[in-house]
């Protein structure tokens, strides 16, 4: 099944915060990211929430598979084992998250 284009939500274990992201790409997202409130972990629900109720909902975040100039400019300021790490889950077909960016439809495709 594909999650492309679904949202999902993250939710605080320690301070209930809950974040919507949404798959910009087809790949792999992880089960937990820190929370932006806390910093404590944020648990995936697995995209076990209704998307007609998300809908209307703008996700904070987005996941995304970076070109490789992309993840260049990622990695280039990372520590060496981070950066490495990084492009290893990138290749294996790992996601990695930004700030939601709202995409127009135009007659030619998406900008």
């Amino acid at each position: 099944m594909s999650y492309q284009r679904q949202k999902n939500i993250y939710l605080c274990d320690a301070c209930g915060h809950a974040v919507v992201t949404q798959d910009r790409d087809e790949g792999v997202t992880p089960f937990m990211i820190a929370c932006e409130h806390c910093k404590q972990s944020a648990r995936s629900l697995f995209y076990a929430c209704p998307q007609p109720l998300l809908a209307k909902t703008k996700p904070a975040f987005e996941w995304f598979k970076p070109s490789p100039v992309e993840l260049d400019g990622i990695c280039e300021p990372l520590p060496p084992n981070l950066a490495h790490n990084t492009r290893d889950h990138v290749v294996r077909g790992g996601l990695l998250m930004r700030p939601f960016v709202t995409v127009v439809e135009t007659a030619g495709g998406a900008t």
